[in-house]
């Protein structure tokens, strides 16, 4: 199978001190790197979530592509890495699962 055609799933660690703003955002990003799922972070706890069809908290998907990691951490306010699938899938589903799924 072509690796290009799989889907890439990061974990951004964003340091600040809006206390509105999340502080850690994971994406699943499709092979043109446009946000497919998304989880954000806040520091009081709570995590908002998007996807294609629903979405919590304002929490949405990017409407550009998704800057190469080397792009973000050009910028020291944000620690970008990837991370497994099953890591994703794993805070998805605590997060972001549909009881009525």
């Amino acid at each position: 199978m072509n690796e290009a055609c799989q889907p890439i799933f990061i974990d951004v660690a964003w340091t600040h001190d809006f206390e509105a703003d999340p502080i850690r955002l994971v994406s699943q990003l499709d092979n043109q790197r446009y946000e497919i799922r998304k989880l954000e972070f806040f520091r009081d706890g709570r995590v908002g979530y998007a996807d294609g069809h629903k979405s919590t908290m304002g929490t949405q998907l990017g409407k550009l592509p998704v800057p190469p990691l080397i792009e973000i951490n050009s910028d020291a306010q944000f620690d970008a890495r990837i991370i497994e699938s099953t890591l994703f899938n794993h805070l998805w589903s605590k997060h972001a699962s549909d009881p009525e799924a």
